[in-house]
């Protein structure tokens, strides 16, 4: 027997078991694999493959600890990076370590349930591993005894249990496992149950309800509903939640029974092309730069109401013109191996007749081409087409290395073979979809055109050019507009010829996501647990984060500009606390301030002198963080401030623009506040008291004005308390702090924050 014992890197304290890698994830591991003919992981891939499998099942109730409780455990990916290969690794090597049952809530369609199914019944090879692997997909009450057969076998195979995420077949799962004779049989066995497309459907689209009431009992969707009764006759079962978009599940309340405790962060093979490279934010060892993305004018960008375009755009044509010379290119004259077809995926609209009259656009198109392709060479239909397919393919070999490359000559009589050899499928759910039609390797092109069907989850086999002319009126949903990025996972055998198709706005989202994606991966990838995370999300001000319903009303949704002040405290203990924080960090930098400079604040009229009152310095975002993490907030709102602002510094450094411009006002010297809104041992004080002080000019344009629209601008003010009782002035001297946002730098901040928080700790 094959046993390979992890050292673990991933581990932290939330780990519920130590497992190994045995036989049956070995094999499969060999399984996808690259060999001499054959595309698969590498060394590295496999190796990283083994580990996060190993940390997926770490955080997992081992199989025979039924007394514990129940565990949620999120699984972030890419989007096309592997998700489907994790999870099914994460059956062998359960298999390896003793579970019985694993149930996959497989997605909301009928197709994504039959590729994944399709999938693992290739991929662990069920009909040569009988002892391992057991399989019963969507079953029904008529099941029962087919589940107690397979769990008396004496080889304790893997019971596989892939399901439909729709209320009626989470039911059927509910009340087989409810009856006394599988209780019985499954005996002190916990279950396994992995939600691919986890942030889709599963959650309770009533969360955002729920949390505005004051008393009655809560409202629950379907399937949400369904998936907390299964959960309960289960005991001690491990719910593991797969998505590449998991905003929603870091923002649900904490208390929800399928928020996340714990997280593992998949990692990509080193020939994924995600977003990254696609928008232009990975330069090292990426060739095509922005080269493969091309803007949808504005005129041809789709919308049913705002923009029902009359006719076929000439971009569509465009890309369906570039898609045949991809189909020639990777096939026919280099001969790529292992490529049989190419296929272009076009995504206009969620209506059905929006979808069906660019199929008839396509159709239409293609049967032109071929009827003209089929007249004399001299004809004035073929000879006109013969000119645009020329002129396209100096576009369509950009990228190919200059050596080898075909003339117009070359590769001209393959045009006939490659469109007369093309499929149209229309993927739509509607009686006449082709979803369960598709067989991709009986066409060298193939064209599918579809929304939401082919949004989330699904493969699209050899994607090559991706035509999405989708026009928005609204804010868009994160985690929705990444869900349609099929085109995310184009392969590097033919990434000379992938094309991607969107409007500016689309562009610009796009890219605003990846940034926000890669800034979210990495602070998941700094925390060791969610509880360490806090679940807190940055963006763009232009995108939401995910569908508002399932999020409760306690989210704060704030865009981080202007002024942000910590001018209320709550005792002595806070104020002496704060001075001894903020005075270490003043010590260590003031000696190195030069005086406040005119050249930084050029929009600001100083009268002679003005300029030497405060000391300027430049300081990284990451020297901030300590400082503030230490300083104390006075209230609840100061203290959920705090933490917005900690992450925007975060996120921030992230991005590159890691400064902040330090203000050191009046040289540190002590300006004296009056104390306001005294209350049970809480004031405030008031920091910027107004245009004029009476040692300068009246002139001088306030502390307020003291500002960059290019940099954070931080104000240290070192106060000095007035009205304090006797027994305390002598201790009345502490620091407020006063951030400036400007505009340039908008972030929008989203968190789930508490509704209550013990100010003193």
């Amino acid at each position: 027997m094959t046993e390979i014992v992890i050292s673990n890197e991933f581990k932290d304290n939330t780990i519920l078991q130590d497992v190994h890698s045995g036989d049956a994830f070995e094999e499969f591991l060999q399984s996808k694999k690259a060999t001499a003919t054959k595309r698969g992981l590498s060394d590295m891939g496999a190796y990283n493959l083994r580990a996060t499998t190993c940390d997926i099942l770490n955080h997992c109730n081992p199989h025979n600890a039924p007394q514990n409780h129940e565990t949620t455990h999120l699984v972030v990916g890419y989007v096309q990076s592997g998700k489907t290969m994790s999870f099914t690794g994460v059956l062998a090597m359960a298999r390896d370590n003793g579970y019985r049952v694993a149930i996959i809530l497989t997605g909301i369609t009928t197709n994504l349930q039959s590729q994944t199914a399709n999938r693992l019944e290739q991929d662990l090879d069920f009909d040569t591993e009988i002892d391992r692997y057991s399989f019963i997909g969507n079953p029904s009450d008529n099941d029962t005894s087919s589940v107690v057969k397979a769990l008396r076998l004496s080889d304790k195979p893997l019971l596989i249990i892939p399901i439909l995420k729709h209320r009626k077949y989470i039911d059927n799962v509910t009340k087989i496992f409810s009856h006394e004779k599988v209780k019985q049989v499954l005996g002190k066995e916990t279950v396994l149950i992995i939600d691919d497309e986890a942030d889709q459907a599963s959650l309770n689209s009533f969360g955002y309800k729920n949390s505005k009431k004051t008393d009655g009992e809560d409202e629950q969707s379907a399937i949400y509903a369904a998936i907390l009764r299964m959960r309960s006759k289960m005991p001690g079962n491990s719910y593991i939640q797969y998505t590449a978009t998991p905003q929603a599940n870091i923002l649900i309340t904490t208390m929800d029974l399928l928020s996340p405790k714990s997280h593992t962060l998949l990692i990509p093979g080193e020939d994924y092309i995600g977003g990254k490279k696609i928008f232009g934010l990975e330069k090292e060892d990426w060739t095509y730069g922005t080269n493969l993305i091309v803007e949808i004018p504005e005129k041809e960008v789709y919308h049913k109401k705002v923009k029902p375009l009359k006719q076929m755009p000439e971009s569509l044509r465009q890309a369906l013109m570039l898609h045949v010379w991809a189909v020639i290119l990777v096939i026919k004259w280099y001969k790529r191996p292992g490529i049989k077809q190419l296929t272009m995926m076009v995504h206009p609209t969620d209506i059905i007749e929006g979808n069906k009259l660019f199929a008839k656009w396509i159709t239409n198109e293609v049967n032109l081409w071929s009827e003209s392709l089929d007249k004399n060479e001299w004809h004035e239909d073929r000879v006109i087409l013969q000119e645009k397919f020329r002129v396209l393919l100096p576009e369509a070999l950009k990228l190919y290395p200059e050596e080898g490359r075909p003339t117009f000559d070359d590769v001209k009589n393959y045009l006939p073979d490659v469109i007369n050899d093309c499929k149209i499928y229309r993927i739509t759910g509607d009686s006449e979809d082709d979803s369960n039609n598709i067989r991709w390797n009986s066409h060298r092109m193939n064209v599918l055109i579809g929304a939401q069907m082919l949004n989330r989850g699904f493969t699209v086999e050899k994607l090559t050019t991706t035509y999405m002319p989708r026009y928005t009126t609204s804010i868009t949903n994160a985690d929705t507009i990444e869900q349609r990025c099929r085109f995310f996972g184009y392969k590097k055998d033919y990434i000379e010829s992938c094309r991607i198709y969107l409007p500016k706005d689309s562009i610009r989202d796009y890219t605003d996501y990846v940034k926000h994606e890669e800034e979210l991966r990495s602070l998941l990838a700094s925390c060791s647990s969610l509880k360490e995370y806090e679940h807190r999300v940055m963006l763009s001000p232009k995108l939401r984060p995910t569908r508002l319903n399932v999020l409760p009303k306690q989210m704060v949704k704030v865009k981080l500009t202007k002024w942000t002040k910590y001018e209320r405290m709550s005792g002595m203990k806070m104020v002496i606390e704060n001075r001894n924080v903020v005075e270490t960090f003043v010590n260590r930098h003031l000696g190195e301030a030069h005086e406040f400079s005119l050249t930084r604040y050029n929009s600001i009229k100083y009268p002679n002198g003005e300029i030497k009152k405060h000391a300027l310095m430049e300081i990284g975002v990451m020297d901030i963080i300590p400082m503030l993490t230490d300083y104390t907030a006075g209230c609840y709102d100061d203290i959920v401030t705090k933490s917005m602002t900690i992450r925007y510094l975060q996120y921030l450094d992230t991005m590159g623009l890691g400064t902040v411009n330090v203000i050191f006002m009046s040289h540190n010297q002590i300006r004296n506040r009056k104390l306001l809104d005294e209350k049970e041992g809480t004031w405030r004080v008031e920091t910027f008291q107004g245009r004029s002080n009476i040692n300068e000019n009246d002139d001088y344009c306030g502390d307020t004005n003291l500002v960059d629209a290019d940099h954070i601008t931080l104000q240290i003010h070192h106060i000095g308390l007035q009205g304090l009782p006797v027994a305390d002035a002598p201790n009345g001297k502490t620091y407020v702090l006063a951030f400036h946002f400007p505009e340039k730098l908008q972030a929008q901040y989203n968190a789930n924050v508490t509704n209550k928080y013990n100010i003193t700790e």
